[in-house]
């Protein structure tokens, strides 16, 4: 014995003592956070559907394009405010470009596309004719309609 301890034991100092006492409290502190996450997954909701289906949509093959203009694309022209609504005319296969101008602020609406108009801006529509037939160019908000595309066939 040395002293009065025994042989092989060690005293701890003050710096070997803190050391213990960090690593006990880091292993507590752990622990404590595993505990708290083991709880909240525990308390926390469920979907016991299972997962969701997936659905594919069906291939669509693409539909041929249209033989194209000579390259140039037909500018068109629409004047909103006209007592009668205009008529104006192009041709299967040709790169349009429609401009519809109106007085007050509204959307127009043409083959399923929609732009917003107002005195300062027209409306711009950029078109590949791929279908015959004659089309309403309206205004949404008021549902007047200013003008007819219509598409001739190809030549």
């Amino acid at each position: 014995m040395q002293g009065n301890r025994p042989l092989g034991v060690r005293t701890l100092t003050p710096r070997r003592y803190a050391g213990r006492m960090l690593a006990r409290r880091l292993l507590v502190l752990a622990a404590v956070l595993l505990a708290l996450g083991a709880v909240a997954a525990s308390l926390a909701p469920r979907d016991l559907r299972g997962p969701a289906p997936t659905t594919v949509p069906p291939a669509v093959a693409p539909r041929p394009s249209p033989p194209t203009s000579g390259g140039q694309p037909v500018v068109l022209s629409v004047n909103a405010a006209a007592r009668r609504p205009a008529t104006v005319t192009a041709r299967v296969g040709e790169h349009v470009r429609l401009s519809v101008r109106a007085t007050r602020p509204d959307s127009v609406a043409v083959l399923g596309q929609t732009e917003p108009v107002d005195p300062y801006s027209p409306a711009m529509f950029d078109l590949l004719l791929d279908a015959a037939g004659d089309f309403p160019v309206t205004l949404v908000q008021s549902g007047r309609r200013v003008a007819t595309l219509r598409v001739l066939p190809a030549r």
